[in-house]
This record gives C-alpha cells, sequence and structure tokens, in this order.
C-alpha cells in the first residue's frame, strides 16, 4: 500500500471508530515503545524457562481419552482417513504442505516460515505492530501465510506418531516446531500481528502437547518446549485482544482459545486470570455477536461456522472437566447449529454467503473438509439432537477426535434426521425454503439481512435481497464468493460488488459504499415484511434502503416442488439502468434459448428460467467468476438481465424444474 493510500485508508478507518476507540488506538501506537521492551529480551529455545506452576495438584481432561482403545477404534472405522492422514504426513516430511487456494506448496530445502507465499518474497521480521500488511500486492496476501503458520500440519504428524509409532513423524514434528521458535521470536514477525493467529496456533498446539504418546524422555522435552511457547502466546493474547471495532470473530477465537488452555493446562499461573478475562468477554461478546435466532451477525455463512466451532470446542473441554460457563454458551451453540442444518443441502453444500477464507480451527484432515458436517455430526451427539444428522453421512473423522469411541455408538443410536421444514430466521436475515430430500430435494436460501456486524461491516457483501438454489443436492443459483481478503483491490471488489450478486443493481451502483477491504460507509439495510409457509406454498417479501430514493423490493413465492416465482418491485423518480443477475455453478451446463436460459445439473435435472418484465429488460449470458476456495477463482456462467426504468418497474422471474413453461405460462400478465 503506498503512503497517499495508506493515508486515505486510516482517516476513513478512524472516521468509523468511536471517541472512545480512537483514544485506545493512540494509546496502543504511543506504547509500542514499551512494547518493545516488554517483548525483551526474547525467549528462545535455548533459555531456561518455564510457566510457574500454580499450588495444588490440578489435572484436566482432554476431549477424548489418549489410550490404545482410541487408536484402535480409529484405525477399525476410518480406513480411509487413516490412509489419507499416512499420504499427508509423509508429504509434510518432503516439506509440502496444502495451503487453500495455492494447493500444494513445496519449500525445496528448509522452511521459510516468513514467505509471501503468493510472491515468493518475504515477509519483514521486523516489531509486529511496525509491519503494514494490508493491500500489499507487492507482496500477498497474508492470509496464506498465516495459514502455514496456524501449524495444522504440527497435529497432522502427532496424530500419526500417535497412531503408528513411527518416529519419523515425531522427529519430524520436533524438528518444525524448535525452528518456528527460532526464527519467530516474540512479537516479531507477521505471525504476532493477529492476536487470532496466536490464538488458533496454540489450539494446535495443545493438540500436539496430548497426541505425544508415549512419554519418552525425547516427548517429555518436545512437550516442555510446547507449554513453553503456549504460555508466551496467551500472555500475549491476553495483552492484544481485537477490542472496539476489531472485536468481531477474532475476539471470540482468542477468548476461546485463552479459556480452553486455562482448562487443559490449569498448573499455569496465569491460567486463573485467563480464564475469568476470557469469560468476561465472552459472555458481552456472545450476546453482541449472535442473534437470538442463532446467525451470526457477521453475515457471512464460513464465519457463523468458524464462531460455532471454537465455542463447541469450549463447550466440549468444560463439560469434561466439569468446569461452569455461561448458559447463553450452550444455547447459542444449538441456535447456531439449527441455522446450520436449515441451510444446507442433501450433498453437505451451503450458499457462500458473505467472507470466507477457508478457515478452521481444528484441521485433524491435513486438506479441505466439510466443516459443516462436521459440526452438525458433532452436535448431534453432544445435544441428542437427531434433526442435526444429515440423511446420507456417516460419523465424521473430526466429531471423532472430539468424542471418541463412544461418540460413534452415540451417533448411529441417533434416529435419521428428517430435512427441515421452511424456516425464516428474522433477526438474522435469512430464509430457508425447502421442499423435498435426496434427488427431489430444493433448497433456496433468501437474504433479506444487514449488511455485516458493527462498524466496519468487514465481512459483508454488497448482496441484499440475494437468493440461492440447490436441487438435488447440487448448487444451481450460487453466490459467487470471496476469492482474496487483503490484495488485489480490484478483485476484492468484484466478489463484494452488487452487480455480480443474485439481486437487482439499479442506477450502475452498488447497495452499500465500498471503502476499503474490510470497511463500507453507507450501508444498507433490509426488511423482512412478510414470510409465511405450508405444505404447498413458501412466500418472502423483503425491501432494502441501499438505493434512496430508488426503491427495491423482491417477492418470492415457492409452489413446491418444483415452480419459483421472483418478483423484483421497481421504482425510480428518473431514467436509469437496471440490471438483474444470476450467477450458475460451476458444474452445470447452461445454455441461452429463445424464451428462456437452461441449465442442467450433473444430477441431470433441468432449470428453466424464464425473465419477464414490463421495460423491456434484453436477457443475456456471460462470462463471470466464482471462487469456491480462497486464493483460487473459476470462469462460470452469469445470467443479466439489463434495461432501464423510469416510475415504477417489475421483472419477473420464473424458475421451473424439470419442466418447460408454455408461452401462456409465462405471459407477464399470468404473474404480475
Amino acid at each position: 500500500m503506498g503512503v497517499a493510500a495508506s493515508f486515505a485508508w486510516k482517516v476513513k478507518r478512524a472516521l468509523a471508530m468511536s471517541p472512545g476507540e480512537v483514544l485506545y488506538r493512540l494509546y496502543k501506537t504511543s506504547g509500542r515503545a514499551i512494547q518493545r521492551l516488554q517483548q525483551m529480551p526474547v525467549l528462545v529455545i535455548g533459555e531456561e524457562f518455564e510457566p510457574q506452576a500454580a499450588a495444588g495438584g490440578e489435572t484436566s481432561r482432554f476431549y477424548l481419552d489418549i489410550d490404545d482403545k482410541t487408536r484402535e477404534t480409529y484405525l477399525s472405522a476410518f480406513p480411509a482417513e487413516f490412509k489419507s492422514t499416512l499420504e499427508a504426513a509423509e508429504n509434510i516430511i518432503r516439506n509440502e504442505f496444502v495451503i487453500l487456494g495455492l494447493g500444494k506448496y513445496l519449500f525445496k530445502q528448509k522452511i521459510d516460515w516468513h514467505a509471501a507465499l503468493m510472491s515468493g518474497e518475504r515477509w519483514p521480521r521486523t516489531f509486529h505492530a511496525d509491519i503494514e500488511f494490508r493491500e500489499r500486492d507487492d507482496l500477498g496476501d497474508i492470509r496464506l501465510a498465516w495459514e502455514l503458520n496456524r501449524h495444522h500440519h504440527l497435529v497432522l504428524l502427532a496424530k500419526a506418531y500417535y497412531l503408528t509409532g513411527n518416529q519419523r513423524y515425531f522427529r519430524k514434528l520436533q524438528d518444525l516446531f524448535v525452528d518456528w521458535v527460532k526464527e519467530n521470536p516474540v512479537g516479531f514477525g507477521i505471525q504476532w500481528v493477529s492476536a487470532m493467529e496466536l490464538a488458533i496456533r496454540v489450539q494446535s498446539w495443545l493438540w500436539c502437547y496430548h497426541l505425544l504418546q508415549p512419554e519418552t524422555p525425547e516427548v517429555i522435552e518436545l512437550k516442555r518446549l510446547l507449554l513453553r511457547a503456549i504460555n508466551q502466546h496467551c500472555r500475549h493474547i491476553a495483552r492484544n485482544l481485537s477490542l472496539y471495532s476489531s472485536a468481531n470473530n477474532h475476539l471470540i477465537v482468542e477468548a476461546c482459545s485463552l479459556a480452553i488452555t486455562a482448562i487443559l493446562l490449569p498448573r499455569i499461573n496465569d491460567a486463573k486470570g485467563w480464564f475469568s478475562l476470557a469469560l468476561k468477554r465472552l459472555g458481552q461478546e456472545v450476546k453482541k455477536q449472535v442473534h437470538s435466532d442463532g446467525v451470526d451477525a457477521e453475515q457471512a455463512i464460513h464465519y457463523q461456522a468458524f464462531v460455532t466451532e471454537v465455542l463447541l470446542l469450549l463447550l466440549l473441554v468444560s463439560r469434561r472437566n466439569q468446569v461452569e460457563l455461561p448458559v447463553e454458551i450452550e444455547s447459542t451453540v444449538q441456535r447456531m447449529c439449527g441455522f446450520l442444518r436449515s441451510i444446507i443441502d442433501s450433498k453437505g453444500d451451503v450458499p457462500a454467503i458473505g467472507d470466507s477464507d477457508d478457515g478452521h480451527i481444528l484441521n485433524m484432515a491435513g486438506h479441505p473438509f466439510n466443516s459443516y458436517l462436521f459440526l452438525l455430526h458433532t452436535a448431534a451427539v453432544v445435544f441428542n439432537r437427531s434433526e442435526f444428522k444429515v440423511p446420507g453421512f456417516d460419523f465424521n473423522e473430526h466429531a471423532y477426535w472430539l468424542l471418541g469411541p463412544a461418540g460413534i455408538g452415540k451417533y448411529r443410536e441417533l434416529e435419521t434426521g428428517e430435512p427441515h421444514a421452511s424456516e425464516c430466521f428474522k433477526h438474522g436475515g435469512y430464509s430457508a425454503l425447502r421442499s423435498g430430500k435426496g434427488y427431489s430435494e430444493r433448497v433456496i436460501v433468501f437474504y433479506h439481512a444487514p449488511l455485516g456486524y458493527g462498524s466496519l461491516a468487514a465481512h459483508g457483501h454488497a448482496d441484499a435481497l440475494s437468493v440461492t438454489l440447490s436441487v438435488g443436492g447440487y448448487p444451481v443459483l450460487t453466490d459467487p464468493g470471496t476469492y482474496i481478503y487483503n490484495v488485489q483491490r480490484k478483485w476484492r471488489d468484484y466478489f463484494r460488488k452488487t452487480q455480480n450478486h443474485n439481486t437487482i443493481c439499479m442506477d450502475n451502483k452498488d447497495q452499500s459504499k465500498i471503502e476499503g477491504p474490510f470497511l463500507w460507509s453507507h450501508k444498507a439495510r433490509s426488511r423482512l415484511h412478510l414470510f409465511c409457509s405450508c405444505e404447498s406454498k413458501d412466500e418472502v417479501i423483503a425491501s432494502h434502503n441501499g438505493y434512496l430514493p430508488m426503491r427495491h423490493q423482491r417477492r418470492i413465492r415457492f409452489f413446491k416442488p418444483d415452480l419459483i416465482v421472483i418478483n423484483d418491485y421497481l421504482y425510480s423518480g428518473s431514467r436509469v439502468p437496471v440490471e438483474t443477475t444470476l450467477n450458475f455453478h460451476k458444474d452445470l451446463t447452461v445454455e441461452l434459448q429463445t424464451n428462456s436460459a437452461v441449465a442442467v445439473t450433473p444430477g441431470q435435472d433441468k432449470v428453466f428460467i424464464y425473465l419477464l418484465s414490463d421495460c423491456g429488460v434484453e436477457v443475456g449470458l456471460s462470462d463471470a467468476w466464482a471462487s469456491y476456495q480462497f486464493a483460487s477463482m473459476v470462469p462460470v456462467k452469469q445470467l443479466k438481465g439489463k434495461g432501464y426504468i423510469n416510475g415504477l418497474s417489475e421483472i419477473i422471474l420464473l424458475i421451473s424444474i424439470n419442466k418447460p413453461l408454455d408461452a401462456e405460462t409465462c405471459a407477464y400478465g399470468a404473474w404480475k
């Protein structure tokens, strides 16, 4: 980021802050010199240092027992996953890692923990608060470097060692960890910039600490070093929590990590202080960041799962150790899982609404996996909720590592969960319209929510009144996704703009105004007017104020099981262009015919789409882009309807599944 651009961003960012936050930021900035002194002397492997043990002999219990039964049950129940684990571990021994959309990344010699993986350059090893990482097109997106440094690969090596006893996996883990500590002195470099990154890394180290069995002298020494590093990290997290306008999912993850560490390592002297601090923050943030109907206020489906995951981990550890948590945490996790169950389809897919960086707290697989199924499988057992089971899927490996051998039996004893009925999440701003199951399943998700959470709305997109559609478990109409965060501003904005979402764009404007990669000024507000549902028909009506004095209201009627009617009511006091957009999934074959677009799913369902209007809208099929994984994008087809309005106008979309409509049915007057 250039000097002028950096200054402009800082001004806009300051305008989004409260007076109290401005004072807080000034205090933090002025205290950098003191912080530098606090980080000295830098603690490295060669120094003698141990966390002070608290009085007493408190012990703790991990998520599951790390014993022979757990190992044998895993080897018997998950043979394919075991094979995949060993393959991934062998790749790590060769210094080959799977890193988000980059795919496999090979370090030819030793690992460079400061590598800017998109550019081949290096991030500076300067004091963490001095590093500028936003919009660094010269280096690339820092998120990719952070993914490597979350140390999921160390957990995989610890898991492989526990399952096989092979010393090669232990030695590689030992070498990587010792090298990381030496190359990342406390407080210096990009690994210390974000407290949340430290919080996730701590959770990886806790898994290594407990999976490293049996305790040979070498293992005991490595666990001692792990304990010291965990202590250093938690101290840093506690001093650098994400507060004020930065208090989104980051703060929840940081607080949960402190609490989990305090429960699992109660003999560290600071553990009680961390736990008290964490619960104070969580008690406030869970109420603020999660709506009463279970929808995460950041309005991004990925972060819905991310926050659910870390809260569920804390809940499981506290239950296992009989530690009391605020009652709202358990009820919140159940409601959050309930929302995920309402929008997930029969193949385990959910709409990619809002931002996603594909992040996880825990990754035991060594490759991308379906975190939504993992959460629902775990929640089905933990809360004894059969409706959280998604038919057609057996117990998930990640759920096993949290619930152990008993979890498999409990999951299979639960009745198969029935598909959710249509449901409206009024406060969170979603309506999930559903019909059928399996190959006859249809899932429509209508988005009528606020832009995002807090003054920044950091992870929201300008996508009010957008709609997605899944047919027979195959996504048909999809959200374009995210692609990138901190660099390539053109593409960051492309995936957030109104004209690239399944809604209406008026006067070539975005509903909300983009001011930075995670910053908005004018923010559209949506309003739900009607939701009603019965066995044969669902109807939803909503509007937003992003175009005032122009107006847009959308009405969706779902005539079950195979006809969807979308009426867009538009108003402008002068002649302006309008554009309606539908994004198709990359796996679909799409053709534009005389009077309709036809999309064919991999399941061979045909989806017929007709566009009607009173304002001469012309229909075309164009090339566009979608991102299904962070740092990766693919070409897709996009249906565009373009025209002009002046006064009141209406655009109608008819979507018929497997049944082409005749001319009389497609008459504009029939659906007005």
